[in-house]
């Protein structure tokens, strides 16, 4: 079921990386990447994704065909970012931090609607 294959998306988590970014290229761009270092286009996709996917879950656990259809096109586009969005977060622990937390809100709600 999708639920489950969003929710296994959702529990996965990327060891951490070392990357040494100590080198004289890096240092004037430091700073903007710095401000967006909690936030980037495949997690902000990921996220807008999850809140689209949430409150179709009470809908899908009901057997509403039309919310699993939906339901199942939002997990593959979360599927199709996966791998970059991975990436990202191997690098980055905040952007990790904030995924994880979102990754737990979703399945709370998912366990609260199958009972668990």
């Amino acid at each position: 079921m999708s639920v489950v294959a969003v929710l296994m998306f959702a529990a996965c988590g990327g060891g951490s990386k070392s990357t040494d970014s100590g080198s004289k290229d890096a240092t004037e761009k430091v700073e903007p990447k710095k401000e967006s270092s909690s936030s980037s286009k495949n997690f902000d996709a990921y996220v807008k994704l999850i809140e689209k996917a949430t409150p179709l879950l009470e809908k899908v656990v009901k057997g509403d065909a039309a919310a699993l259809k939906e339901y199942t096109k939002i997990s593959e586009d979360i599927q199709k970012i996966a791998v970059d969005l991975q990436k990202e977060l191997e690098n980055n622990p905040e952007l990790m931090q904030k995924y994880n937390e979102v990754a737990q809100k979703f399945a709370a709600e998912a366990a609260k609607l199958y009972g668990q």
